[in-house]
């Protein structure tokens, strides 16, 4: 990753992102290392944790939740935590 404001680089060799999207404090991915599990990325920290098991594919952020396609269902859950809730 990398801070175009500052140009100061992080390599987190546990992540290998499938979709991406931020909140503006955190960086959210599916991780194709973990069975496309959702990760939440703190730069400021330099860490990184798994949020959801579920397999998922596109993310999307709206109102604090993430939403999310997963086994051809759309999900959904709050950006601070919890389980997810299928919503179609």
């Amino acid at each position: 990753m990398l801070d175009i404001n500052t140009g100061e680089r992080e390599i987190f060799e546990e992540i290998s992102p499938i979709s991406i999207n931020t909140d503006g404090n955190y960086l959210y991915c599916s991780n194709r290392k973990h069975s496309n599990s959702i990760y939440r990325i703190d730069f400021r920290r330099k860490t990184c944790i798994r949020i959801c098991g579920e397999s998922s594919d596109y993310l999307h952020i709206i109102d604090d939740e993430l939403y999310f396609c997963s086994n051809l269902g759309w999900y959904k859950m709050p950006l601070s935590g919890g389980q997810p809730q299928k919503i179609i």
